[in-house]
C-alpha cells in the first residue's frame, strides 16, 4: 500500500535534515549570526508564509540557503520574516533602549533617595544637637521644672516665664536679673509681656518676706516659675533661661535689632554708651540697652528697656526669611535653656508667621516702693494687678488699666524731660 503522502516542512523521513533544492544564488550570503553547526535554528517560519505573500514555490528567496555540514538548515538571504526576527540586530538593538533609560531613571532616583536619606539623617542630627544645647543639664532640675509647670492644651493661650541671668563678673548671677511673665496666643499672633520688678516683695516658705529674685537664689527655676504663679494668679506652661551675655551673638545674627531708645545712655556699668532716637543696634549696643539702670526710675525703666528689646527681637525674626531661621535658632541655642524643644518653637513660630502681623503689649506690674524693716521693696497693687491681669487674659491691651512712670520712647522721654543719669566710673 503506498504511503500518504503530507504535505509541510516535515514531508521527511525521521532525523532527516531538510535540503532546500532551490538553485544557488552567487550573490546571496549567510545571515551573520545565523545557527553554526550544533547551534539552534532561526526564528520559525510558518508554512504559510509563502501564500501570504503570494509565493508559493519554495524556490522563492525567503526560503533559499544551503545545508551545513551538520544536515542542518542555513538561510543565505534575510526574509520577510527574518527582518522581524528577535535575531535582526537592528531590532535588537532598539529594544535595549528602554531598558537604557529604565536604568537611568532608577539610577537618578536612588542618587535622590540617598541624598533625602543623608539631609534627613542631617537635619535630624541637627535638630538633636540643638535639643541638646537648650536642655536643662541636670535631670533632676529639668524634672523639678516640668512639675512646677502646667501643660497648655493645643494651640490656646499658655503663659511662659522668662528669667534673665547676668554672667559679668561682680554680678550676682545667681539671682534673676530679669523677670517677665508672657501671655502667648498662637492662634491671633499676640503676645503680651509683663514685667515684675526683681525688688518686689514676696513670702517664700521657709524664708518669710524676701525680694523677687531671691525665688530663684533659694529654689531655682522651679521657685521662680512657683513665685510667679502665685503673684500673678497665672497657670505657667513653659519656660525660658536667657543669659546675657549670649545676647549679642543673637542680634548679630538677626543683623541687629530696630529700637527707638527712649533717653541716651552713658552708663560704665552696663559697658558703654548709646545714643538717644531710633536706630539698628548691634548685639554689643543691645546689651547695654538691656543692662542700663542709670535712670532716675532705676530698675523700672530698665524693665521696659528690656521689654522694647525683645519686641524688636520677636519683630526681626518674623521677617527674616526662612534660610536665615538655622542660624538664628543655632546662635539662640547658646543663651537659653528651656522646656522646649525645637520641633515646639518651630511650630509656634510657623504659627505667628501665617498670621498678617503680630500684636505685642506690654506693661509693669502694678506697684509703689516702700520700706520693710529697713529695706526698700517693691509692694504689689493687688487690686490694679487683678484688673490688668482680667484685662490680659481676655486678649486685652493692658495699658488701657494701669500705667508706670517709666517711657517708652524718645519721644515720651523728651515730652516729660526725662534724661538718663550718666555713670562715669563703674562700681
Amino acid at each position: 500500500m503506498a504511503a500518504k503522502k503530507v504535505r509541510g516542512k516535515n514531508n521527511r523521513r525521521p532525523n532527516q535534515s531538510y535540503q532546500d533544492s532551490s538553485p544557488a544564488n552567487p550573490y546571496q550570503q549567510p545571515l551573520a549570526g545565523a545557527a553554526q553547526p550544533g547551534g539552534f535554528r532561526p526564528a520559525y517560519i510558518p508554512a504559510h508564509a509563502d501564500t501570504m505573500h503570494g509565493n508559493t514555490s519554495r524556490t522563492n528567496n525567503a526560503y533559499s540557503g544551503t545545508a551545513n555540514a551538520a544536515g542542518a538548515y542555513q538561510p543565505s538571504t534575510i526574509s520577510t520574516y527574518a527582518q522581524h526576527s528577535r535575531s535582526n540586530g537592528r531590532y535588537t538593538h532598539a529594544a535595549q533602549h528602554p531598558h537604557r533609560v529604565r536604568n537611568i531613571v532608577l539610577i537618578v532616583l536612588a542618587v535622590i533617595v540617598c541624598v533625602a536619606v543623608c539631609a534627613g539623617f542631617a537635619f535630624a542630627n541637627y535638630v538633636n544637637s540643638i535639643n541638646q544645647t537648650i536642655s536643662f543639664d541636670d535631670p533632676e532640675e529639668e524634672q523639678a521644672i516640668q512639675e512646677a509647670l502646667t501643660p497648655t492644651v493645643s494651640d490656646d493661650p499658655f503663659y511662659i516665664m522668662l528669667i534673665g541671668s547676668d554672667g559679668r563678673s561682680g554680678v550676682d548671677g545667681e539671682r534673676s536679673d530679669v523677670n517677665i511673665v508672657a501671655r502667648v496666643d498662637p492662634k491671633t499672633a499676640e503676645v503680651t509681656f509683663i514685667s515684675i520688678p526683681r525688688d518686689t516683695a514676696i513670702r517664700l516658705d521657709g524664708y518669710g518676706v524676701q525680694k523677687f529674685n531671691a525665688a530663684y537664689a533659694y529654689n531655682g527655676a522651679p521657685g521662680a516659675i512657683s513665685a510667679a504663679s502665685n503673684l500673678l494668679g497665672v497657670n505657667i506652661s513653659h519656660y525660658a533661661e536667657i543669659n546675657f551675655d549670649g545676647v549679642t551673638g543673637l542680634v548679630d545674627a538677626l543683623g541687629g535689632v530696630t529700637v527707638d531708645v527712649p533717653m541716651a545712655i552713658d552708663d560704665a556699668d552696663a559697658g558703654g554708651s548709646v545714643p538717644q532716637g531710633v536706630q539698628t543696634l548691634d548685639g554689643e549696643h543691645a546689651l547695654i540697652f538691656a543692662r542700663s539702670r542709670s535712670y532716675v526710675t532705676g530698675d523700672f525703666q530698665r524693665t521696659t528697656d528690656q521689654r522694647i528689646l525683645l519686641e524688636a527681637i520677636v519683630n526681626k525674626i518674623m521677617t527674616l526669611p526662612a534660610t536665615d531661621i538655622p542660624n538664628v535658632v543655632t546662635q539662640l541655642a547658646k543663651c537659653v535653656k528651656t522646656d522646649m524643644n525645637v520641633t515646639d518653637i518651630v511650630s509656634y513660630a510657623q504659627s505667628f508667621r501665617s498670621q498678617p502681623s503680630v500684636t505685642m503689649y506690654s506693661a509693669l506690674m502694678p506697684s509703689k516702693t516702700a520700706q520693710l524693716d529697713g529695706v526698700d521693696y517693691v509692694v504689689c497693687d493687688t487690686s490694679k494687678l487683678q484688673t490688668m491681669m482680667d484685662v490680659i487674659n481676655d486678649g486685652g491691651d493692658p495699658s488701657t488699666v494701669t500705667s508706670d512712670s517709666t517711657v517708652s520712647s524718645s519721644a515720651e522721654a523728651e515730652k516729660q524731660g526725662q534724661e538718663a543719669t550718666p555713670v562715669l566710673v563703674p562700681d
